[in-house]
């Protein structure tokens, strides 16, 4: 039948709440806006969990202290302490390992910033002041041209043209 069922708590008129003529469920709310709605809060699963959806070939697998997520059937980026893994399982070289993507043809990352902006890479040895921006590698959009820094100053610059200017510079902005 097409009835609807709610149960209340202390707090919570609507602490879990079935929405019979939309066939969904609700908590913390009595109008549910998919299958499952959940509505300020958090799901707390204790351990080695697995959700999918569709036809099961996406799901978000958790175990052994990592996070999977798969598509189309097969591992495609791990969560594992504190590496990232992107199309792998394995990590990279020890002392590069926080993140490592893998294909098996050719790979690579895109940073992609706007027309009158910096896409940059920044090698860090603090979180203030120059100590955020130790070295780098910066490409610079709005005059085309790429600096490489070393302790926190620019030492080299390829100008729009291929001119290599080295030791002199501007630091990093």
């Amino acid at each position: 039948a097409d009835v609807d069922f709610r149960v209340e708590g202390d707090t919570d008129a609507n602490l879990l709440f079935v929405d019979a003529s939309t066939d969904r469920v609700g908590i913390g709310t009595n109008s549910p806006s998919a299958k499952l709605k959940v509505s300020s809060g958090h799901i707390n699963i204790d351990s080695g969990y697995s959700y999918q959806w569709g036809d099961s070939h996406e799901r978000i697998e958790q175990s052994d202290g990592k996070i999977e997520f798969f598509t189309g059937n097969s591992e495609k980026m791990t969560l594992s302490g504190s590496n990232l893994l992107i199309g792998t399982t394995t990590e990279g070289q020890t002392q590069a390992d926080d993140l490592t993507i893998a294909t098996s043809g050719a790979t690579g990352i895109t940073i992609r910033s706007g027309t009158s902006n910096n896409g940059s890479i920044f090698f860090s040895d603090g979180t203030s002041g120059a100590d955020e921006y130790r070295g780098w590698i910066q490409y610079t959009h709005t005059t085309n041209y790429l600096t490489f820094g070393t302790n926190a100053s620019e030492r080299m610059r390829i100008d729009s043209s291929g001119l290599v200017n080295i030791g002199s510079g501007a630091n990093a902005s």
